[in-house]
C-alpha cells in the first residue's frame, strides 16, 4: 500500500522561513504505528525528503550542529542550520529558502537522509498556546507524525512523533493515536534498552542511504 494515497498534496507546512534565529524546544516520541487509518484524521500532510550533514564539536569549533536541505512536496526547498549549546535546552535554529541545486549538492555530500511523510494533528483546546500573531491553527499545539517511506513509497512501521512547545511549563496533551512499544523518555533519561532500539532505528529504518554513494571496494 502506497501511503501517499491517504491525503492530497497541500501547501508547505513549514514554519517561518525568514533567516531569523529561533530557539526550538521539542518533545520527541517513538513507536510503531500499526493502524494506518488514523492518518485519515490528520489535518494535512506533506512529503519531505532531506539530506543532512552533522558538524561535531571539536577543539576547532564552538558547538555541535547540523546543516540540511529539505525538499517539501517536490517544489519547496528549505535550508536549515541548527546548533546545540551545552547546558541550554532545545536547539537554536535558522531557516532560509533554498533551491533544487543546493538540495542536490547536499544529497550528494550526505552519508544519509530521511524520506518521509509528515502528518499534522492540531490539538483541540490548546488554542492560544502559541501567541505569535501569525501562529497557525489559532495558536494550537500540533502533533507532527513522521511516517518513513521505503524505496517504493510504502510506510515503515516505526514512526517519530514531535511536539514543539513554547516553554518547559507547557502541558503535554495526550497522543491522538495509539503507538505500540512507545518510547517517551527524553534523550538523557532513556534506558539502555531504549537507547539500543533507537540506535538501531536510526541506522536501519529512519535513515535512507545515499543513492549515489560509491560501493565499497
Amino acid at each position: 500500500m502506497n501511503i501517499n494515497q491517504y491525503l492530497p498534496e497541500l501547501p508547505s507546512l513549514e514554519a517561518a522561513v525568514d533567516g531569523q534565529q529561533r530557539q526550538e524546544l521539542e518533545y520527541a516520541f517513538f513507536g510503531r504505528l500499526t493502524d494506518l487509518t488514523v492518518l485519515d484524521k490528520a489535518f494535512s500532510s506533506e512529503r519531505q525528503e532531506q539530506w543532512e550533514i552533522v558538524v561535531e564539536k571539536s577543539p576547532e569549533n564552538a558547538v555541535r550542529g547540523t546543516l540540511r536541505v529539505r525538499k517539501v512536496n517536490d517544489d519547496v526547498f528549505i535550508f536549515t542550520s541548527k546548533t546545540m549549546i551545552p547546558g541550554v535546552k532545545g536547539k537554536s535554529e535558522v531557516e532560509l529558502e533554498s533551491t533544487e541545486a543546493q538540495f542536490n549538492q547536499f544529497r550528494d555530500m550526505a552519508s544519509g537522509g530521511m524520506i518521509k511523510r509528515r502528518y499534522l494533528f492540531p490539538v483541540k483546546g490548546t488554542e492560544g498556546t502559541w501567541t505569535d500573531a501569525d501562529a497557525p491553527h489559532n495558536g494550537c499545539l500540533v502533533w507532527e507524525l513522521d511516517v518513513y517511506l521505503d524505496e517504493q513509497e510504502n510506510p515503515k512501521e516505526w514512526v517519530k512523533v514531535d511536539l514543539e512547545v513554547p516553554s518547559e511549563d507547557t502541558k503535554v496533551p495526550a497522543l491522538p493515536f495509539k503507538l505500540e512499544d512507545l518510547i517517551t523518555a527524553p534523550y538523557d533519561k532513556r534506558t539502555p534498552e531504549e537507547n539500543a532500539i533507537l540506535d538501531k532505528l536510526f541506522k536501519t529504518v529512519f535513515i535512507s542511504k545515499n543513492p549515489k554513494a560509491s560501493p565499497a571496494q
